[in-house]
């Protein structure tokens, strides 16, 4: 490593001087690289108000060539590597991440595998790759033929770029997946969230002597909580009465279902306070990967520090303690009086129950008589519709039996037509007029003879059911 330099300057320059063996070969050819630390561009109202600032950054840039002009671009690649102060790298991708989904309508975001955290963003012109290790944050910008190349084309070359860089952290980045919340270890990140480095102990609930207990409490009894669920049925369907007269008259009054109470939660018998402890080392890649100081320790300070968080713990669990003594005497109160309503309303589900069968078997009855009725009426009108067609069969037959009778009977042949007398001159063999053998036979005219009997006039007509029965009056 350079003399002054820090290992962040060391680890951000050799890995944005790597380039991923696609990246190296034709069509693609580098156009850039730059020190310093660039933005990640989003849409105006997009950026992250609170973003820390990156400490190193390099930046490079390549494109890919179809001609000697340089309009003649099949694509483009920008990488950007960045170092962040001790635990500043998972807090940058969490607000740079935040910012891109709250512009939803400008981004379309993905989750490719990269690194310890990553996501993927798109823009109409423009797709990007970010990711992280430890405090050091990569971005990589891919365009296609002037629009969003795909970051699965890319991934492959990002995925290079990180084991590049986990190489180059394993001996200078502390913690490279340390987790967002590392940043409260720093007072350089958010001095108003800063805590420090904490060890954490356990503090157990106690209760002080006389304190009043659930039992105490109320009167009800105690049950183990939760009670048993009765399996109380829902709440019957109330109908509509029929017309009257209807036995009985009325459903009973309505019995609200009485509702299983929810069992509160235990309180919890314990939680841990966190004591301040001296941090030399620092969160994420730690204080020195970028030449930070580290906090003054002051253990008078840190001391106080603790018994009051201790005291605080204490008095949290103890006040959940009261709060679950009193829930506990809810509880059971209300599990009583669910307990004791159950029998008023299982009868009164029987007895709803009952009526609605009533009212359900005298509407069918109705409905039986109503259907039959009708069926009856439409079998005496089917009798009357039958008599008026088997009558007017009747005419129909009778008429054409008597035209029948009228009708001249068939004139015989003559010996001139075929079928004559057979000696040979009703063929047009002589010579007494002209050959009628090109006549055609007249065809007869009138109804057919003898009569076809219609069917009707032998059937019998349609009975008719006989009426039925009105329903009785089901009152008593």
């Amino acid at each position: 490593m350079p003399e002054g330099s820090t290992p962040a300057e060391e680890v951000v320059r050799q890995a944005a001087a790597f380039t991923p063996r696609a990246l190296a070969r034709k069509p693609w050819r580098e156009t850039s690289s730059s020190t310093g630390v660039s933005d990640i561009g989003l849409a105006f109202g997009c950026s992250p108000p609170d973003k820390p600032t990156a400490m190193v950054g390099r930046s490079r840039s390549w494109v890919a060539s179809t001609g000697p002009l340089p309009t003649d671009v099949a694509g483009t690649v920008s990488v950007s590597v960045r170092a962040y102060g001790a635990g500043g790298g998972g807090l940058a991708l969490a607000q740079l991440s935040g910012a891109v989904s709250s512009c939803a309508s400008t981004y379309e975001t993905s989750a490719p595998e990269v690194g310890v955290e990553s996501f993927g963003f798109a823009s109409s012109d423009l797709s990007t790759l970010v990711w992280r290790r430890g405090d050091v944050l990569v971005s990589m910008a891919f365009q296609q033929s002037g629009g969003p190349g795909s970051l699965d084309a890319v991934t492959p070359w990002a995925n290079a770029y990180d084991k590049r860089l986990r190489a180059l952290l394993a001996t200078t980045c502390a913690a490279q997946r340390a987790p967002v919340n590392a940043s409260v270890r720093s007072p350089h990140l958010e001095p108003g969230r800063y805590e420090g480095r904490r060890d954490f102990h356990v503090v157990r609930l106690d209760v002080p002597a006389g304190w009043e207990t659930a039992e105490e409490m109320t009167t009800a009894p105690t049950i183990p909580i939760p009670g048993p669920d009765l399996g109380l049925p829902e709440q019957p369907y109330r109908p509509y009465p029929p017309a009257a007269p209807i036995f009985p008259a009325s459903l009973p009054s309505e019995v609200v279902r009485p509702a299983l109470p929810t069992a509160p939660e235990p309180a919890p018998e314990q939680a841990k306070a966190g004591e301040p402890v001296p941090d030399p080392v620092g969160p994420g890649c730690g204080w020195d990967f970028t030449g930070q100081a580290a906090p003054r320790f002051d253990a008078e300070r840190a001391e106080r520090i603790y018994l009051e968080r201790r005291a605080e713990v204490q008095r949290s669990l103890r006040q959940q303690w009261r709060t679950w003594q009193e829930e506990q005497a809810d509880y059971w109160e209300a599990y009583d009086a669910y307990e004791s309503q159950a029998p008023a309303y299982l009868a009164y589900v029987e007895d709803a129950s009952a009526v609605a069968a009533a009212w359900a078997e005298i509407q069918a009855e109705r409905d039986a008589y109503a259907s039959a009725l009708a069926a009856r009426e439409a079998a005496i009108e089917a009798r009357k519709q039958f008599f008026i067609d088997q009558r007017r069969a009747q005419r129909r037959y009778d008429a054409a039996v008597v035209e029948c009778r009228q009708q001249p009977p068939a004139p015989a042949p003559s010996p001139d037509q075929p079928g004559g007398n057979g000696n040979g001159q009703g063929n047009g063999g002589g010579n007494n007029g002209p050959s009628r053998g090109n006549q055609q036979p007249t065809q007869p005219t009138g109804p057919t003879c003898p009569p076809e009997r219609p069917s009707i006039l032998d059937e019998d007509p349609p009975t008719i059911p006989p009426e039925p029965t009105p329903p009785a009056d089901p009152r008593p």
